[in-house]
C-alpha cells in the first residue's frame, strides 16, 4: 500500500482493521487516529511506531512481524533493539500479538504476562532469559530460534 493510502484513512475513524503487506518507509500517524481499529497488521516496515498508537484503544490483533524498526525513543520500544519495557502491560485488550522477525534483544518483563493475549509470537529475533512463567498467561507462545527457557 502506498503512503497516500494511510493519509486517506485518517477520516475513517470507524475503520475496524488495517492490513498491509509490502509496504516501505515510516509508519504513518494517520493509523493512530483509527480509534476504533480492533486489527493492525503492518509489515516491511522501518523507522519507528508512533507513540500515538495507544490511542487505539480496541486494538486487539497486533501483528508487528517483519519490521525493521529502529528508533529507540518511541511508546512501544518491545519490537526495536533494545530491551523490552514494562509499558507495554498497557496493552490489555490483546489477543493476539505478533512479534516475529523484528530485531528484539534482551529480556522480557514478567509485566508482559499482565494481558489479556492468548497468542504471543516472539520468532526469530535475539531473546534472552527465562520465558517459563508465561506459559500461565498465554495460550500458545511460538519462540522458534531464541536462547529463552
Amino acid at each position: 500500500m502506498s503512503r497516500s493510502y494511510f493519509l486517506k484513512i485518517e477520516g475513517l475513524v470507524d475503520c475496524k482493521r488495517v492490513t498491509n503487506y509490502n509496504s516501505t518507509g515510516d509508519i504513518p500517524k494517520a493509523i493512530c487516529h483509527l480509534t476504533m481499529l480492533q486489527w493492525l497488521s503492518l509489515n516491511n516496515f522501518n523507522g519507528s511506531l508512533p507513540k500515538e498508537i495507544g490511542n487505539i484503544t480496541h486494538l486487539g490483533y497486533l501483528w508487528l512481524n517483519d519490521n525493521n524498526l529502529s528508533e529507540p525513543d518511541v511508546w512501544m520500544i518491545y519490537i526495536l533493539t533494545g530491551e523490552i519495557p514494562k509499558e507495554n502491560s498497557l496493552l490489555n485488550k490483546l489477543v493476539q500479538w505478533n512479534n516475529a522477525k523484528n530485531r528484539l534483544q534482551g529480556s522480557l518483563p514478567r509485566e508482559i504476562g499482565n494481558r489479556s493475549a492468548q497468542d504471543l509470537w516472539l520468532d526469530f529475533n535475539e531473546l534472552t532469559g527465562m520465558i517459563s512463567y508465561l506459559n500461565t498467561f498465554f495460550h500458545n507462545i511460538e519462540t522458534h530460534n531464541e536462547k529463552i527457557a
